[in-house]
């Protein structure tokens, strides 16, 4: 019979604390089977369980999060670690294009990396100049200006101010950095380079190398080249008309073109040579153009007031002087003089008129319609044979075709005096014009008013036309009430009078639609300068007729914008929806939550107690085991007295050989006592098995 030792250790470890709990048998370190119990069934391998909660979840994938951002932060280089190659500077402009006299000026801006107590220089030196010129002609050039600016920094955290402090001495160009801060700084910096070619430089390509040095960096000299262009200055020049006549502009004169004895100029002609663009400097005398000066028509030129020479051209020849005066005089002609005064490649054009006699006269007036009582006066004006101007004309007589319809005064005053018309003769001296004049009544026959569109987008022109049929020029009371709107219109609103001013019977008013959609009502009563209105009252009533206009006014971008509000109204009623459904999803999540918790608690409460019933069954299980290796112990106990019975029994059967007899009877009853002996071992292993099947369940 096989001997067995049973044993049963049980170990219950918790993980986690919250949901990860594991129950693992562990094996004895003598190596024996090891029995694990497990709802009732006896397995031969361990069993995890892991359990985890969303709650652990999301620390564990916070702490991976955590340690990755760890560790890609320790993996950048720091910003300032890497120096930049090269210090780098460039102008502004490659080139400059400046006459003699004027300044070139371009702007040096330099970028590197610095720190405290850099300094960065600029020299700038003509290093090309035209052939043939000297060091006598260049010296106004070989002394640039220098201007050094604040020098911006691109780092502000490293000085209180946001710029580097610097000194600048301008003569050698040198810039020190006082950076104020530790470590590198990029500073970006700029120097305003000015040159002057002198009027005695000559003409041509100047080429300066600006070059620029620094400490600390990494290329250290940068150049830069710059080339100014110097032409000599132009042969600028003003021609005025002065003196007797205006300065600037073309100039009329009513000086007798007739008269060829004038003794005295009528217009002094001044040009002026200049060295400088904004004309203030006159150029030497000695270097002056020469000048040439030419009248066209009319007129004479000469070179002194009372120059006997006069003709159609004078030449000033040069070198002679900056500033010259040419004459000009009447010839007995009349018409217009084109004087061109040309010096070098430039040119100037005046013009001058010589009157001559009026040999036409014209007589007008701005009222096309006189009213009956009403009076206007005529505007008459002359021209002599060339269409030019004359004075205003005396008027020597004025008369009126016929004077129950008009009058006239030799003043040129024309009254009213029934509806009709009459022709009316001025004359003055030999010269005479006539004037139709119409007169009308001073009320209309009927009144009519429209706009010029039937419907207009807010702020669009509006045009009112008012017609008063028959109706004489001027104010006229059409109206008994100014008219009114029920609109506020865009922009200045017109001013609408009982007695709008008409010509030759229209008056038109002007306004822009106003900013609200609809029906836009002009509304009004008809005044007594209608006739119509003039016999209603006469029958003896003091009722006005009223009139009205309409016209459409459409907003398309108030409608538009009115159509925008009502959607975002009605955006911010489905806003107000959603989150209200979103109020109620979270409320509806907390509940989850706090059941979640709850369930967790539960289930850490149910956990706790099948651990303690998992302690309590190994405890009996450990128990029965106990119990179970007592009465296997008893079993081997009984087997081994059976097989000492057994030995008793062969010596008694050897004995009793010599009795056939009796052994044979003491042989059937230790038979017999062997059988029942079986059976009670046999019963034993039977119980001993279903204990130990007991034990691994």
């Amino acid at each position: 019979m096989s001997h067995y030792a049973i044993k049963f250790p049980f170990r219950v470890r918790i993980h986690g604390g919250e949901f990860d709990e594991s129950a693992r048998a562990i094996h004895r370190a003598d190596g024996l089977k090891t029995i694990q119990a497990e709802s009732g069934i006896v397995l031969e391998s361990t069993i995890e369980r892991k359990q985890m909660s969303t709650k652990t979840t999301f620390k564990r994938i916070a702490l991976v999060t955590v340690a990755a951002l760890g560790f890609g932060v320790m993996s950048v280089a720091p910003s300032n670690a890497a120096t930049p190659a090269g210090f780098t500077s460039a102008v502004s402009a490659a080139s400059s294009a400046v006459i003699q006299g004027t300044a070139a000026t371009t702007t040096l801006t330099t970028s590197g990396l610095y720190t405290t107590g850099d300094t960065t220089t600029t020299t700038v030196a003509l290093t090309s100049w035209p052939v043939g010129a000297t060091n006598a002609s260049l010296a106004g050039m070989l002394v640039p200006t220098l201007t050094a600016v604040d020098t911006a920094v691109a780092n502000t955290a490293t000085t209180s101010n946001g710029q580097v402090q610097q000194t600048a001495t301008t003569a050698a160009g040198t810039i020190v950095i006082n950076a104020n801060g530790v470590g590198t700084q990029l500073v970006s910096g700029r120097t305003t380079v000015s040159v002057t070619p002198s009027l005695t430089n000559t003409v041509g390509s100047y080429v300066y190398t600006i070059t620029t040095t620094a400490n600390n960096v990494t290329a250290t000299v940068s150049t830069t080249t710059w080339t100014v262009v110097v032409s000599a200055p132009a042969t600028l020049f003003s021609t005025n008309f002065i003196g007797a006549v205006d300065a600037t502009a073309d100039s009329t004169t009513n000086v007798s073109a007739s008269s060829t004895a004038v003794a005295l100029e009528v217009a002094v002609l001044t040009s002026r040579q200049y060295q400088t663009a904004d004309a203030t400097t006159l150029i030497a005398d000695s270097k002056a153009s020469a000048v040439t000066v030419t009248v066209t028509g009319a007129g004479a030129l000469g070179t002194a007031t009372s120059s006997a020479v006069r003709g159609p051209a004078v030449v000033i020849p040069a070198a002679t002087s900056a500033k010259t005066n040419v004459y000009l005089f009447a010839d007995g002609r009349s018409g217009t003089a084109t004087i061109t005064t040309t010096i070098g490649t430039f040119s100037s054009v005046k013009t001058y008129t010589f009157l001559g006699t009026m040999t036409t006269m014209s007589a007008t007036t701005t009222d096309k319609n006189i009213g009956v009582g009403a009076s206007t006066t005529l505007t008459v004006t002359g021209k002599d044979a060339n269409g030019n101007a004359t004075a205003a004309p005396t008027i020597t007589a004025a008369t009126s075709s016929d004077a129950t319809v008009a009058t006239v005064t030799t003043a040129g005053v024309v009254t009213g005096v029934k509806a009709g018309t009459s022709t009316i003769t001025l004359t003055a001296g030999t010269v005479s014009t006539t004037y139709v004049a119409t007169v009308l009544p001073t009320t209309a026959k009927t009144l009519a008013w429209a706009f010029d569109k039937d419907s207009y987008e807010a702020g669009e022109k509006m045009t009112l036309t008012i017609t008063a049929a028959g109706v004489a020029d001027g104010a006229r009371a059409v109206f008994a009430t100014a008219p009114t709107y029920n609109f506020t219109l865009s922009g200045a609103a017109p001013t609408f009078v009982t007695n709008p001013t008409f010509a030759a019977g229209v008056s038109t008013v002007t306004m822009y639609a106003p900013a609200t959609s609809g029906k836009f009502v002009l509304s009004a009563t008809v005044g007594l300068a209608v006739d119509t209105e003039i016999a209603l009252n006469t029958a003896g009533t003091t009722t006005r007729t009223p009139v009205s206009l309409t016209a459409t006014i459409s907003n398309p971008a108030l409608e538009a914008a009115n159509e925008a509000t009502d959607a975002a109204l009605e955006a911010i009623d489905a806003g107000n929806n959603a989150k209200d459904a979103a109020d109620e999803a979270i409320a509806a999540a907390d509940a989850a939550t706090i059941a979640a918790q709850d369930a967790q608690e539960a289930a850490e409460n149910a956990g706790l107690v099948a651990v303690a019933a998992a302690e309590a069954a190994g405890e009996i299980a450990t128990e029965a085991l106990d119990a179970a290796n007592a009465a296997t112990e008893a079993a081997l106990s009984a087997a081994e007295a059976a097989d000492a019975a057994t030995a008793a029994a062969n010596d008694a059967k050897e004995a009793a050989d010599a009795a056939t007899t009796a052994v044979a009877a003491l042989s059937a009853e230790v038979t017999k006592l062997m059988a029942a002996l079986t059976a009670k071992v046999t019963t034993l292993s039977n119980l001993v098995a279903k204990i130990a099947k007991k034990v691994k369940a």
